[in-house]
Formats: structure tokens, C-alpha cells, sequence
């Protein structure tokens, strides 16, 4: 309900002091009550007292029970030692007031302290609220403690500390396989005839890719503890081979165990040593508030004692003692498709052969059909020739005759012949032998099968027949033609055999591109974007197979030290704990929004299933979906979800063991970690790649070790293996109705060419009495099961937010919104400016993500492409989630906005204000709920608050974290089109001082959480430095060090402590806000709302606007220090007038410009001219002749004192020479309006 004052009483008002003198403890006798005694009015009155003055939370604005519940959470996060609540507690004591009265603000600093005390005396003596409260009492007792222990930061920390500290099982596996490896390696390389220790960087791209799957493979085996089947044929080599992988074995199960006794020794030790410091901070903050008297020595051992004893109990546990191998599913899945492959190989020749033998031997023996096909052979091969010979001709033309690339049209023409419109058309030999009934077998269109079967078929015709003779000039006129392979061939049985070769080594090339070769354009457009010349020796096969790696852009070439140092920059811009943070929580968001949108999915198939079944509809009818089993299996994959979740190291291998056998896809999951860590830091990471790795320069081991220390790297590894493993679980299910288990493990017998089961030694008892095969492993030849892996990344990628939207380097036909995307992902990549833009690629997935979680992309889909439309389920299913979240967000803005809360803010569970602006994608929604609920329960959204949001989201985001940086270099350029010379060369400069600024900071930026410490170490002395003031590039270059520079040199000095002369002031602030240390972890503490916030809120307009800016920083900071109370005074005055309830946001949004803001400038002014201090006064007139709106720039003020000879800075002038100045500055505009109205008259 409104306060209601009269015009009198609005004339008096006055901001009612929070807290009048110092209250003095009245709370009950220790362990003399409990928690449902603190709503009586002498113990709710400290606790209303402190959470007020703490949170801004109190009962006229929450109520009794409400406060009561936040302050028992305060204190229970405070009593556990959780790490963020300790740190911010220490920073909200430490931080200090300046309103300009050292008197004044010493007292509130007093006042701050005693408040405090009494709060923890309360909290002291009174019962545990488990010993003494009732059932659900003791269940908030348990929830609240286990909440604040399990999401303390430091458990994270320790983890990660202790596995970076005991290596990675990776290295481990292979440092011990290396012997074996190099074995291998060097048996591939013999075979490519190719020197022996060459060194990885020269290696050909298909040979490169042969050695990798070599050490997926022989990781298994190590793993396993097998060897393979056949070596080598040597039975001395083979043997030694085997031997060295059964010592790799021993020593990778024995180093496991060392390393996971290392990891928790170390982990516990580091969580120790954090718990110690913790604790430490904490009693200085109880010392500092008397509470306490002295450090307590005793504490420190405890914590170690109990990191001893947790390591103990730990490392008995049988599983966590680590030298259980961990095993691949994949691995074993792949090492099994390799025998069967084979005997099914083996089988289909045995069967093509036996079936045509007799095919062919009729056709021989009719003279009908043999000359009817003597002359379809004859006239199709006119027509091939004819063809050859204009293929032929357009490559001299593109003056690339011998680029082997177009070799692919030979092999196409030879096999599949040619049928396009407008061309010379003809057959190929599957058509051919498709007429005369001799079958082609093969599985899926595998070229190895089909070539294989050729060969065989074709060496099967007497060497003196027509039809032989005719399919040889076929092979002549077509792949004799065109393709380099063959071009030295002797006759049609040694291309044959050319072709079998070929067939082996690109067989899954062309099985997974879905036909036998892509069209010659098509691969020299990849060629010449690659810059490969006609010289290059790089294959069809190998440029089918991306084996090249994932494409760069054009704008990502280039070398040098500028080009590297901009790839550095992009890199430690991301190497910060605060950051893995939010790319932790922003993950779990999006695959929490996933999980929710399948769970909607199998809702929906189960009602489906529940209709079919009524409809009596026949399941076993072709084309029937079991709709019930969909169903399920949407459900079942959430609790698959969780055991991924519940040992993600298993989890990683399996991800990795994988995708070992696609390593393009591999690497497009993997391209980038955090937008900025390219293929050689991953497979650096990963362990993938033995030796002739880059070596690390300086800056490289610096941001690499970083990375490793704050969990960049292991938390998008992580992140990106819980989600392939995720969607290509759903992906089989979804296509195969069975799990990822199931499709990977099981089994039949095997069975020989005539159908007969093959036996293997041994009963019942000992294993299975048939040789097994996997059950599923054809239906990974075919283009299916590529879609669905390739399904499974885009899915995991777009839940990162690492997904690339601009279509790739060589795709043609790009659609506007492809194109735009593109340029936004290349931008970062040129040289210089590229930094503007670093995370291009992110914003694109942000802006992806908001339009599949909304109805926006179901929308679009009605305007793609049909092979461009995404699937109508999945979108439908992701607006419902999106919507739902929105909406749920709606009701708890509007409590939020009815308290004065920014939309970015909300209350934690202990009362805290924090922001979660830089939370995406919980921002996203909190805002658009936000939106919904001005909407709703307010007077409409206000324009303000919509602007804000959408510059937050929208294009206005790209830049947004280089602020004057990027602001200057298009000022620059702005006044370079405008013919502003005279503003030229200063723009530049501004420019160029960002720019440098940006770099050094960004450089540092890696340091900053060594920096927080270091200014909560100074305690009551750390001031926020106005950085604007005074060197402001270089403050800005040092913003990640400079409390640790501040630290030193204050090291000994006791209370003659230097302090800045100007500390951030903040117009909407009157405390200062104290060390940002929840950063660090990403938790940004926000002040507790005010009345003046209250009113900004309901107009909209975020506080940072707010600030008063004149182009004299030294004036901007007075003016914002002593504004604070006035504008706070006229807030208050204006929200107790009941025409505020009554006025629309556009007429609110007036009364705050006049009524506050414009009033509480003229107060402030008037209140400096009356009693200000001398340096107040100074600044008052500066402020006043350069603020936003006189047209008056520092530089004119310089050019001024230059014309008036006085050869001072213009903040050093004395107030009557400031005066002067001022008159003289009049006379300039007097003089200016005077020529503007005269002119031409």
C-alpha cells in the first residue's frame, strides 16, 4: 500500500536513517532458545538489523519469516566455511563508505562492524537447529548444510588440482605405449615407402591419419591387455610386438593406481591448504568484528587431519584405487568389425563368384547375347570416349591436367558410367552387369566391396574375349583416361588391381560422402581455397576424407608475431576461473534445456502410442514406429545421462574411442575449446600424437598452464564428451530402437559362405560355443549412421556453444543469414582489428540457442530448403521448454521487480544481490521473463529496459567487452569520413592507447585471481582505483595486477598505508563496493536495492547510466561522490507520492529526470558552491563547463589556456584562473553565435 504525505510533509521529508547510533546486543542467553524464538521482537530486531543493512532485505519489504529463513542461510553457509560466502562476507567488512566525511564514514564503518557482531552472537548461542527443531526443521538443517558444503568452489579446485598435479591417464598410456607405437609407426611408414623418423609435419595427410588410428587402436589393445591378431608376419617380430604391449599393459594398470593415489593426495592436499586459508580469512573477519579474540592455532591442524583421513578412507575404496583399466565399448566394437569385415568379404566372393560363374558361362555360350552385347559394349564405348575426351579437354582448359583431383570423374564414369542431362551419356559396368544378371555384391555401396567384386568379376572373363576386350577399352576410355593412377597401367587386369588398391585405402571416404566421387568443381574450389596449387600431391581420396583437417578460412592464414599475438590475446580473454565457471553453468543449462525438451518428446511419443494402440493399429506392418519404445527410450536416456555424469573420466574415453574412427568429425567437435584453442592444444590435451609437436614458447606455456590451473581446457573437454555420448545414444535410438550399449556390444555367431555357424574351441563353459561378430556392425557402412554421428556433434556443439553457422569454407549457395554468420565467425581472424570481434562464433551460437528455445526457429523452418529443414519435433519440443521457462521466470520477476531489482539481478539463497547478466543462457530467459512480467503485472515494458536487453543480446553484445576500445577506433574512422582532420590525429591516439591498453590487460587477465587475493590481503586499505584519473591507459593496462603491485609495496608498513587519492565513486553507491572476489568464481555481488534503485527500476533505466559525466574525470568523480545523497533523498521522496503509482512509465520516466535526477544535480551543485572544500569547488566549475551537453571537450579548455598563456593542466588550475577560463569560454560561444546569426546578411 502507498505512503501518503501531505505537500507539507513532502517539503520536510528526509531519508530516514537505517540504524540511529550503535545498538547494543538484546538476543537471549546462549543454548537458552532456538529457531522458532527468533521471530520474537529482541532477536528479530538484530537480525532485521544486520540482513537490512547487509542485503537491503527487511521486513517491510519481505516479512518476518522470510528474513528470519535468509539470515539462518547466511549464517549456515558462513558456519560450513563455504568459500563464497566467507570471501564476500571479508570483502562487505573490509569495504569502506566515502561520502566525502572521514568522521562520517568512520562511524558507519563502526556502525557496519557492531551490527555484524551482534549477528553472529545470536547466531552463537542459540541450539542447533538439528538437535532442537522438529522433523522438517532438521531435514533444512541437512539440505542447507549439504548445499552449502557440495557447491563450495573449493571442492572443484581440489579436483582439478589434483589431477593437473598427477598428469593425465592419456600421457600415462602413451609414454607406456611409445615403444609399441614407434613398432607400428614405423611398419606404416615402410609401407608408404617413406624415411623412417620423419618427422610428423611432413608426413602426407593419409598417412598422418593412418598412424593416428594406429594409437587409437593399440590403445585399446593396451587397455584391454591383447594384442592384435597379426602383427607383422615375421613370428620373431610379432612376438616381440606382443611382448612390449603386455609390459605397456603392466605398467599402464600400475601407473594408473600411482597416478589416482597422486590426484587424491594431491587434491586433498590442495582442498586442505584452500580450507586452511578459508578458515584463516574467516577468523580475521571475526577478530576484525571482536567476536573473537585472537587466531585460533588449533583449526589449521584439524582441517589437515581430516584431509589426511579423507584421503585414507578415499583411496581404500576398491573402486577408486585406479588400476582397473578403463575399457571402450568402441574399441572393441571397431577391432571387431575389422574380422568380421573381413570374413564377410571373404563370404559375398565366395557367394558372387559361385552365383555368376554359371551367369557367365551361359553368356558365353550364347552367341545371341554375346553379340548383342559385343555391340551395346561397342556403342557405349564410343560414347564414354566422347565423354573422356571433353572431360579431358575442360581440365587442359583450367590449366589443371594434372591435378589428380579430377580423378574422381574417371573412377565414376568407369563404374557408374554418365546420365546428365545435356552430357554424353552412357553406362558404366554396374549397369551393364545389372542386365545380364551377374549381381554386384556388396553392403551399402561400400567401394571396397563393389571394387573388390569388379576386380574379381572382370579377371573372371577369358582374357580372349570380346566382352573382356570391350570392358577394357571402357577402363581405357575412362579411368585410363583421366585418372593419374592408372595412366601407366599395362591392360585392364593390372588396373584392376590399381583399383582394389585404391578401394582399400578410400573405401569409407566415399561410403560416408553417400556416392563414389564428388564432381571436379567441386574439389578444386576446396583445393584452391586451401591455396594448394596444381603441384600439390594431395589425392582425391585424401581431399574426401577432409583428411587436411578441419578447413581454415581465408582470414584465419597468415603467420608472424602480429598474427600470433592476436591468437594469444583471443586465448587468455578466456583464461580465467570466472570463466570456466560460467562456461560450466552456461553448459548445464543448455543440456538441462535439452534433457527437458526429450523428456516432452517421450511424453508425446507415449500419447501416440497410447492412440495407436486403441486404433488397434498393427505394429508389425512395414513402416509402423513403435511409438511406446521411443517413449521409453526418451526416459531411460535422462538416467543415462546421470551415469555419464557420475564418472566422467570413463565417459571421456568412450567419447574419444569413438570418434578415433572419425577424425574429421573428431575435430569439428574439437576445433575450438572456450572460442579460442585450436586442433594442436586439444590433441596436446587429449594425449593424441606422439611426437614433432610445435614446441611451446614462452607465452604458450604460460597461457597453457592457466588453462590447466583454472579448467578451461578439462571442463570443454568434459563438456563436449558428456554431450556426444549424450546425443549419439539418442541419435541410435532414435534410428535403431536400441541403446549405444546395445548397438556397440552385441552379438551373433558367425557364419561361413555356405551359412554354416563357425565353431570355436573350447564348452559352453568357457565362452561361446560360435564365433561371435558384432550384431550391428553393416549398419555402420552406410550413410545413415553418418548422418546420425554427424547429427550427434552438431547436437553437442550447439550445447556448447561451439557450433559454426557459417556453413563452412566451401559450401556454395550460402543463405543471408549463412553468410552474415560467416563473416561475424571470420572477423576475428584478421589481423589488428580482428580482436574487436573475438568471439564471433559464440554470439552466433547465442543467438541460435535463443531461437530454438523460443518459436522463432520453428518459424523459419517454413523458410529453408527442404534439405536445410531441422526436424519439426525437436524445434516444437525446444519452444515448448523455452516458453515454459519464460514463463516460470515471469512469476519470479515479478517479485523481483516489485523489490527495485535490476532484471539481470535476483536474491540468493542467503539474501545476497548478485547479477547473472554474464549467465548465459540463464540471462536470456530471466530477462525475457522480466519482459513478460513489465508486461503483465507492470504498466508495459519500459523502452529503456527493452533497449538495454536487446543491446545485450543483440549485435551490440559483439563488442560490448572492449568498451572504449573498439568505441575509439570507430570514432577514428568517423571522423576520417567526416573530414575532421583536426580530430584525427586525437581519435588515433585515444584509438591506439585502448588498443595497447586492451592487449596488456587482456595479457594479464590470467593473474587476476592472484590479484583479488592479494587486495583482500590489504584489508580495510583496498580502495577501488578510479582508473579514469591520472594515467588512465595505463590503469587500465594494469586493472589484473595492480592490488598485487599496491600489496608489495605496502608490505611492513602497518597503518601508513597508501591509499588512492581517488577511489571509484559510483552515483547510485554511497558504500564502496569492496574487493570483487566472488568473480573469481563467477559470482558477481551486487549492492542491495535502494530507494533510488526502486525507481530506476520502474523506469527501466539501468544504473550505470546514471553517472555523471562531464570530459574532466577529476570532476566526474567529486560530482558522483556527492550526488549519491541527494539523489537517494529525492527518490525516496518521489516514491512516497501516490501520483508515482499513478503516473505511466513515460511520465514516471519525466518525474525521475526532473524531480530526481535534475533536482539532486542543482542540490549538489548549490551544496559545493555553499561548503564545499576548495578542491570541490574546482571541480564543480570543470564539471559544469564540460559536462554532456555544453559542447566543450578538454582539448578546447588546453587550446584556451594556450591562447590565454597560462601553462598549467587544466585540473590544476586555482579556482580563479578556473574562472577566468570560464568567462573566456562564453566569450567563445557568444562569439561563435554571433558569426552563425550574421552571416550572409
Amino acid at each position: 500500500m502507498a505512503i501518503r504525505m501531505t505537500s507539507q510533509e513532502l517539503l520536510d521529508y528526509k531519508e530516514p536513517e537505517k540504524n540511529t547510533g550503535f545498538m547494543s546486543y538484546s538476543g537471549d542467553e546462549k543454548g537458552s532458545f532456538t529457531l522458532n524464538d527468533l521471530d520474537q521482537d529482541h532477536n528479530f530486531s538484530i537480525i532485521n538489523t544486520q540482513m537490512n543493512e547487509r542485503f537491503g532485505y527487511n521486513e517491510d519489504t519481505h516479512g518476518r519469516q522470510k528474513v528470519i529463513d535468509k539470515w539462518v542461510n547466511y549464517n549456515r553457509n558462513l558456519t560450513v566455511g563455504n568459500t563464497i560466502s566467507v570471501l564476500t562476507e571479508a570483502a562487505y567488512l573490509n569495504a569502506g563508505f566515502s561520502s566525502g566525511n572521514e568522521d562520517t564514514d568512520k562511524i558507519s564503518q563502526e556502525k557496519r562492524q557492531v551490527n555484524t557482531l551482534n549477528s553472529y552472537k545470536l547466531w552463537d548461542n542459540m541450539k542447533s537447529g538439528f538437535s532442537s527443531g522438529d522433523t522438517a526443521q532438521k531435514i533444512d538443517y541437512l539440505v542447507d548444510y549439504g548445499r552449502a558444503i557440495i557447491a563450495d568452489p573449493m571442492n572443484l579446485i581440489g579436483f582439478g588440482a589434483g589431477k593437473l598435479l598427477a598428469g593425465t591417464a592419456g600421457k600415462i598410456t602413451s609414454t607406456a605405449s611409445r615403444k609399441v607405437l614407434k613398432m607400428s609407426v614405423d611398419k606404416i611408414l615402410a609401407k608408404n615407402k617413406i624415411k623412417v623418423g620423419t618427422a610428423r609435419a611432413d608426413l602426407p595427410p593419409k598417412v598422418l591419419a593412418e598412424i593416428n588410428k594406429a594409437e587409437a587402436r593399440l590403445t585399446a589393445h593396451v587397455l584391454r591387455g591383447d594384442a592384435p591378431a597379426k602383427f607383422a608376419d615375421d613370428a620373431a617380430v610379432q612376438a616381440r610386438f606382443t611382448d612390449e604391449l603386455g609390459k605397456a599393459t603392466t605398467q599402464v594398470s600400475e601407473e594408473l593406481g600411482k597416478q589416482t593415489k597422486r590426484s587424491l593426495k594431491y587434491g586433498f592436499g590442495v582442498e586442505a591448504a584452500g580450507g586452511i586459508t578459508i578458515d584463516a580469512i574467516q577468523q580475521n573477519t571475526l577478530m576484525q568484528v571482536d567476536f573473537q579474540d585472537e587466531y585460533s592455532y588449533i583449526n589449521a591442524p584439524l582441517i589437515a587431519t581430516m584431509g589426511v583421513v579423507g584421503y585414507g578412507v578415499t583411496s581404500l575404496l576398491p573402486n577408486i584405487k585406479g588400476n582397473v583399466l578403463p575399457q571402450s565399448m568402441a574399441y572393441n566394437m571397431y577391432d571387431n568389425i575389422a574380422m568380421a569385415s573381413a570374413a564377410f568379404k571373404k563370404n559375398q566372393l565366395k557367394i558372387g563368384a559361385k552365383s555368376n560363374k554359371k551367369v557367365i558361362k551361359d553368356l558365353l555360350g550364347d552367341k545371341n547375347k554375346l553379340d548383342a552385347l559385343e555391340q551395346e559394349l561397342k556403342l557405349n564405348n564410343a560414347a564414354a570416349l566422347r565423354w573422356a575426351k571433353t572431360v579431358k579437354l575442360g581440365k587442359a582448359k583450367s590449366k589443371d591436367a594434372k591435378n589428380d583431383i579430377n580423378d574422381a570423374e574417371g573412377l565414376k564414369g568407369f563404374i557408374l558410367g554418365n546420365q546428365k542431362q545435356g552430357e554424353e551419356n552412357f553406362d558404366g559396368l554396374q549397369q551393364i552387369f545389372d542386365r545380364y544378371d551377374i549381381k554386384l555384391q556388396y553392403e551399402n555401396d561400400s567401394f571396397v566391396h563393389l571394387s573388390d567384386f569388379i576386380t574379381a568379376t572382370v579377371k573372371s572373363l577369358p582374357a580372349k574375349s570380346k566382352v573382356r576386350k570391350e570392358i577394357e577399352t571402357l577402363y581405357n576410355n575412362t579411368l585410363k583416361t583421366l585418372d593419374s593412377e592408372h595412366e601407366y597401367s599395362k591392360n585392364l587386369a593390372a588396373g584392376m588391381d590399381i583399383l582394389a588398391n585404391q578401394a582399400s585405402t578410400a573405401g569409407k571416404r566415399f561410403s560416408v560422402l553417400g556416392h563414389l566421387a564428388k564432381t571436379a568443381k567441386e574439389i578444386n574450389g576446396r583445393k584452391a581455397t586451401l591455396g594448394l596449387g596444381d603441384d600439390s600431391n594431395i589425392t582425391v581420396a585424401e581431399m574426401l576424407d577432409d583428411e587436411l583437417g578441419q578447413s581454415l578460412s581465408f582470414m584465419e592464414k597468415g603467420t608472424g608475431f602480429a598474427k600470433k599475438a592476436q591468437n594469444n590475446f583471443i586465448k587468455v580473454l578466456v583464461t580465467h576461473p570466472g570463466t570456466s565457471s560460467l562456461n560450466l553453468m552456461g553448459w548445464v543449462n543448455a543440456s538441462m534445456m535439452q534433457s527437458g525438451s526429450d523428456i516432452i518428446k517421450g511424453v508425446l511419443y507415449g500419447g501416440r502410442a497410447v492412440v495407436d494402440t486403441l486404433a488397434k493399429k498393427d505394429m508389425t506392418a512395414e513402416g509402423a514406429v513403435d511409438f511406446a519404445e521411443l517413449s521409453r527410450h526418451m526416459f531411460s536416456l535422462q538416467h543415462q545421462k546421470m551415469k555419464n555424469l557420475m564418472n566422467p573420466y570413463a565417459t571421456k574415453q568412450e567419447a574419444l574411442s569413438f570418434l578415433s574412427e572419425n577424425p574429421a568429425l573428431q575435430k569439428d567437435l574439437f576445433r575450438y575449446i572456450a572460442g579460442a584453442i585450436d586442433n594442436k592444444d586439444v590433441a596436446k590435451y587429449l594425449g593424441v600424437g606422439i611426437e614433432d609437436l610445435e614446441k611451446t614458447g614462452v607465452t604458450d606455456k604460460y597461457i597453457d598452464f592457466f588453462q590447466n590451473v583454472y579448467g578451461v581446457k578439462a571442463i570443454d573437454v568434459m563438456s563436449k564428451t558428456q554431450e556426444f555420448m549424450y546425443n549419439i545414444d539418442k541419435q541410435i535410438r532414435m534410428k535403431y530402437g536400441i541403446t549405444y550399449k546395445q548397438f556397440m556390444s552385441e552379438t551373433v555367431d558367425m557364419t561361413d559362405a555356405a551359412g554354416r555357424k563357425i565353431k570355436v574351441k573350447g564348452g559352453p563353459d568357457e565362452g561361446p560355443k560360435f564365433k561371435q561378430e558384432p550384431k550391428h556392425w553393416k549398419k555402420m557402412g552406410g550413410n545413415d549412421y553418418y548422418d546420425i554421428q554427424r547429427a550427434a556433434v552438431d547436437d553437442s556443439l550447439r550445447n556448447v556453444f561451439a557450433k559454426s553457422f557459417g556453413g563452412g569454407d566451401f559450401k556454395k549457395d550460402r543463405s543471408t543469414i549463412e553468410s552474415a554468420a560467416k563473416i561475424v565467425e571470420d572477423f576475428r581472424g584478421i589481423p589488428g582489428i580482428g580482436a574487436m570481434i573475438p568471439f564471433g562464433q559464440f554470439f552466433n551460437n547465442t543467438i541460435s540457442f535463443m531461437a530454438d528455445y523460443s518459436p522463432v526457429s520453428l518459424i523459419y523452418r517454413n523458410f529453408v530448403k527442404k534439405e536445410d529443414k531441422r526436424d519439426l519435433m525437436e524445434l516444437y519440443t525446444k519452444a515448448a521448454v523455452g516458453m515454459t521457462f519464460i514463463g516460470y521466470s515471469m512469476q519470479a520477476e515479478r517479485k523481483n521487480m516489485e523489490e527495485g531489482l535490476e532484471w539481470h539481478q535476483e536474491r540468493d539463497q542467503d539474501g545476497q544481490v548478485r547479477s547473472r547478466l554474464y549467465d548465459f543462457p540463464f540471462s536470456f530467459y530471466k530477462g525475457a521473463g522480466r519482459m513478460a512480467a513489465e508486461a503483465v503485472y507492470g504498466q508495459g515494458i519500459p523502452p529503456e529496459m527493452y533497449a538495454e536487453f536487446v543491446k545485450t543480446f543483440g549485435v551490440g553484445n559483439l563488442t560490448r567487452t572492449l568498451g572504449d576500445t573498439s568505441q575509439g577506433v570507430f570514432d577514428m574512422f568517423e571522423d576520417i569520413a567526416t573530414n575532421e582532420s583536426g580530430e584525427v590525429l586525437e581519435a588515433f591516439k585515444t584509438a591506439m592507447g585502448s588498443t595497447v591498453s586492451l592487449y596488456a590487460s587482456g595479457f594479464s587477465r590470467p593473474l587476476d585471481p592472484i590479484n583479488q587475493i592479494a587486495a583482500m590481503s590489504m584489508g580495510t586499505a583496498y580502495n577501488e582505483t578510479d582508473r579514469k584519473i591520472g594515467g588512465k591507459y595505463l590503469k587500465s593496462s594494469t586493472r589484473y595486477v595492480e592490488s598485487i603491485f599496491d600489496a608489495l609495496a605496502n608490505i611492513g608498513e602497518g597503518d601508513n598505508i597508501t591509499k588512492p587519492k581517488y577511489t571509484a565513486q559510483r552515483a547510485t553507491e554511497s558504500s564502496n563496493r569492496g574487493v570483487p572476489i566472488g568473480r573469481i568464481f563467477g559470482y558477481r555481488v551486487d549492492a542491495p536495492p535502494t530507494a533510488l534503485d526502486k525507481v530506476l527500476g520502474a523506469i527501466g533505466r539501468p544504473k550505470w547510466k546514471e553517472t555523471m559525466n562531464s570530459d574532466i574525470p577529476e570532476a566526474n568523480n567529486t560530482m558522483n561522490r556527492l550526488i549519491t545523497t541527494n539523489l537517494q533523498a529525492y527518490a525516496a521522496r518521489v516514491l512516497a507520492d501516490p501520483k508515482w503509482e499513478e503516473a505511466d512509465i513515460e511520465l514516471k520516466t519525466e518525474m525521475y529526470n526532473k524531480q530526481v535526477r535534475g533536482r539532486a544535480k542543482e542540490k549538489t551543485m548549490l551544496d559545493i558552491y555553499r561548503g564545499g572544500n576548495t578542491d570541490d569547488r574546482r571541480h564543480r566549475l570543470l564539471f559544469k563547463l564540460t559536462q554532456r551537453g555544453s559542447g566543450v571537450k578538454l582539448n578546447d579548455l588546453e587550446d584556451y589556456l594556450e591562447e590565454m598563456g597560462i601553462d598549467k593542466e587544466v585540473v590544476d588550475l586555482n579556482y580563479t584562473e578556473i574562472l577566468n577560463l570560464k568567462a573566456l569560454v562564453e566569450d567563445k560561444k557568444i562569439d561563435k553565435r554571433v558569426t552563425v546569426r550574421t552571416t550572409g546578411i
